[in-house]
């Protein structure tokens, strides 16, 4: 989903995080896979617009030096830098471009 910044009339996308609703049972179509060759716990979103990594698991020499708006599902504004980084999942393997969020749920 992309939605318009009222602060500066781009389009951003946003990414949508059900996995930490307060009231939902957690039965996300999660899966064991590696970014960076780091293990890692995949959910896959199939409305989610973007790649989101946590921060932690990114080399600094994978950033590209951009930053990206994302539209979180609260409403907030987030500034995330973007990176190439490979991944190997059941649903996708191979280098993607990613956001970087600290805590990305």
């Amino acid at each position: 989903m992309i939605a318009i910044c009222q602060h500066c009339g781009k389009h951003h996308p946003v990414i949508a995080d059900a996995w930490h609703l307060q009231d939902t049972p957690r039965k996300m179509p999660i899966a064991e896979g590696t970014a960076e060759g780091k293990p890692v716990t995949v959910l896959r979103d199939t409305g989610c617009s973007k790649v989101v990594v946590r921060r932690s698991l990114v080399p600094d020499n994978k950033l590209t030096g951009q930053e990206e708006l994302c539209i979180l599902i609260d409403e907030t504004i987030r500034c995330t830098p973007v990176a190439k980084v490979f991944v190997d999942t059941p649903y996708y393997t191979g280098l993607t471009t990613a956001v970087c969020m600290l805590n990305p749920y």
